[in-house]
């Protein structure tokens, strides 16, 4: 990113998962944002949830799902394989 200067924040999903509330609040100071104890319990929210992974988003963070992606066939492995090296320094392929 530095070679393009851009201002970005790098979250992976497992530190989300495992550690929301240190993460989240990292996330807002960095996108200059307040802490609001409603980022903890959005699945209780009753706005509705207009996408296709409405089951997901009312069970909350979950950690169940950690790295289960790379062990797909199909056009999960042809990704895979494509990003394999960056996988391997993000610890995906352990």
């Amino acid at each position: 990113a530095q070679a393009f200067n851009l201002n970005y924040y790098e979250l992976h999903y497992e530190d989300l998962v495992q550690n929301p509330e240190d993460e989240l609040r990292r996330l807002l100071n960095f996108l200059d944002l307040d802490w609001d104890d409603r980022c903890l319990t959005f699945q209780n929210t009753a706005q509705p949830v207009m996408t296709a992974s409405y089951d997901q988003v009312k069970k909350g963070l979950y950690t169940s799902s950690l790295k289960k992606a790379i062990h797909y066939p199909g056009p999960y492995q042809e990704m895979t394989e494509a990003a394999r090296d960056m996988l391997a320094k993000l610890g995906y392929l352990e």
